[in-house]
């Protein structure tokens, strides 16, 4: 006759009562009761079940050797059709690992997979038992949440991958939610063994999980240890395995004409670096100028939304380089050198979207404050390529109309381009002299041009020869109206005349005398002939240069003329000091009959 149910607990209750209170711990009373323990889990009854769940564990340190059997038999509690024998089977695991802490290792990866459960009384249930391992022993319990967190490599089954990826969400939250608390406060302390199983687990993951689940894991978790909460080795660690994932999404984003992949990891680096301040600002520089602007014509390729984002960013660490007092001289000047190499490319960039766009406009202050910079520091040059994007810029301000400091960088970058030498053009109207031009002006006549007037008692006309260099009208122009020390000031009354100067051949003065016929000679001939220098009358009007004569007693005081040569020539001898009054000029016929006894 079978026994009933409540016969069966009541005999095993009695069996259990027994072998607690035997004093030998491995002896067959005890050994007995635990082996009727592990049949009443395989009873048909719950009561029965919940019965053993909450007994195995008095028994199961005692006897190793059925150990094993004991654990699958708890196990299989966990899956059973009755929601009460699955909450005992949960609970038999906990105290299992209380009693024999070598199971916990075991015991928390089950209790990992059952955090899978529909039934929110169950998960509870679990989350206790999880955080109860931690308190046991952090070090194993951390390292098995993660190792569900980092995706293996060998995963070929879509449902397979699927469920995985759903515990590793669900892992994740667990340790940012019920057991963020017990892992900050308790036990990822600073150096210790959880910390840096954790640490070493999340920089895993990042490697190979999504974006999503590696900004939850670090914000809500990591950001929270002590190690985190100055700047440190571990923060760098972090950082580094951030844009080493950057860098893997760049490479395929770049091939497909989109940061869409890339993108969130470097602007939550960015984050960590400048806003949290986490890592040195050199690891985010050297992946800007490195990785990304190195690969600066597969970038061009990419929408002008997303160049536009890179530059703005390179802009904000250039900012940054100046107020970072960590930085020596001379890596400051490695960077500035960088940020002023990228400036073609990037303020091309920004060019377009300057009036509009005010972080377009800070990110050009940026470039420019740290242009000037450069070359204010010694033994630095601009680029050339630099000067004709900023020409560009400097267009582009001044044809957008009224923009926010708009004056500023107009000021900015005429402190970066390179000074132009001016041009010194003669003047075209007048020359003003200095001092040393005035003294110079009776040499410079001497030298660069001699115009002799030869008088002699005969009737030929005066001989003027006139030897020149070349025309030197700026050396003219200095020395009108200048005259020389010594002599009187005059006024020349050909000064305001509008007569070309007449140019004579560069002849000695014997071919001078030879080649030059009479004044009467010249009228006799029956066919006139052609002027020995003729007037260039395309030469444009200006003063003729002041005449030397051999008593440098200057010109007379009509002035040079041909008309009456002869006259003026032989009373010039006879009366030298004789002062001359100024006529109309007499006719020809006078000239060649009286001329001479006058």
């Amino acid at each position: 006759m079978e026994r009933t149910v409540s016969e069966q607990e009541r005999e095993m209750k009695e069996a259990i009562r027994r072998a607690n209170g035997s004093p030998d711990k491995t002896g067959n009373i005890r050994r007995g009761a635990l082996n009727r323990v592990i049949d009443s889990i395989n009873s048909p009854y719950p009561s029965l079940k919940i019965l053993a769940a909450a007994s195995i564990h008095n028994f199961f340190k005692d006897f190793p050797g059925l150990q094993e059997t004991a654990i699958n038999a708890v196990y299989d509690l966990c899956e059973d059709q009755d929601q009460d024998v699955r909450i005992a089977g949960y609970n038999a695991i906990l105290a299992i690992s209380k009693s024999e802490n070598k199971w916990i290792r075991r015991n928390a990866d089950v209790l990992v997979q059952l955090l899978q459960s529909d039934e929110p009384r169950e998960v509870v249930v679990v989350k206790k038992a999880l955080v109860a391992h931690l308190d046991m022993d952090p070090k194993i319990t951390l390292s098995v949440l993660c190792d569900q967190i980092i995706p293996p490599d060998d995963i070929i089954d879509e449902e397979e991958k699927a469920i995985r990826d759903y515990l590793r969400s669900l892992v994740i939250s667990f340790l940012t939610t019920e057991a963020k608390r017990a892992i900050v406060e308790r036990h990822a302390l600073r150096d210790s063994e959880a910390e840096e199983v954790i640490i070493n687990g999340a920089l895993s993951a990042i490697s190979k999980c999504g974006f999503d689940d590696v900004k939850t894991l670090i914000t809500d978790l990591l950001l929270s240890l002590a190690a985190f909460r100055t700047r440190s080795t571990k923060g760098d660690a972090l950082v580094q395995a951030l844009l080493q994932k950057a860098t893997f999404c760049l490479q395929r984003d770049l091939q497909v004409k989109t940061l869409e992949t890339s993108r969130p990891y470097i602007e939550y680096t960015r984050f960590l670096v400048i806003e949290k301040q986490l890592s040195s600002l050199a690891n985010l520089l050297q992946f800007y100028f490195g990785t990304l602007l190195n690969k600066v014509t597969q970038v061009q390729s990419q929408p002008r939304e997303d160049q536009l984002w890179i530059v703005c960013n390179v802009a904000d660490c250039a900012t940054l380089i100046e107020d970072d007092n960590s930085q020596d001289e001379l890596a400051l000047t490695k960077w500035r050198k960088r940020v002023v190499d990228c400036c073609p490319y990037a303020l091309e960039i920004l060019c377009d979207s300057i009036p509009a766009d005010p972080r377009s406009l800070k990110a050009c202050r940026a470039f420019l404050d740290t242009c000037v910079r450069y070359k204010n520091m010694p033994n630095t040059t601009i680029p050339s390529t630099l000067v004709e994007v900023l020409k560009t810029v400097s267009t582009r301000l001044r044809e957008s109309g009224p923009v926010e400091d708009g004056d500023g960088l107009e000021k900015l970058i005429m402190q970066i381009l390179p000074s132009s030498p001016v041009n010194a053009t003669p003047s075209q109207t007048q020359v003003v002299p200095n001092n040393n031009d005035i003294i110079q002006a009776p040499a410079m006549l001497n030298t660069k041009r001699s115009f002799v007037l030869r008088r002699s008692n005969d009737t030929a006309a005066p001989q003027r020869t006139w030897n020149a260099t070349g025309p030197q009208r700026h050396d003219r122009a200095a020395t009108v109206n200048t005259p020389a020390p010594g002599l009187p000031k005059r006024n020349l009354p050909f000064e305001a005349s509008s007569r070309p100067v007449k140019r004579v051949k560069n002849t000695n003065q014997e071919e001078s005398s030879s080649a030059v016929p009479s004044l009467l000679s010249r009228m006799e001939s029956p066919t006139p002939r052609p002027p020995r220098h003729p007037i260039h009358t395309n030469r444009p009007n200006s003063p003729r240069p002041p005449l030397r004569t051999e008593r440098n007693d200057g010109p007379p005081p009509g002035g040079w003329s041909i008309k009456g040569a002869a006259k003026t020539t032989m009373a010039d001898s006879a009366t030298p000091a004789r002062s001359m009054t100024v006529s109309a000029p007499p006719s020809l016929l006078h000239r060649l009959g009286g001329g001479r006894s006058s």
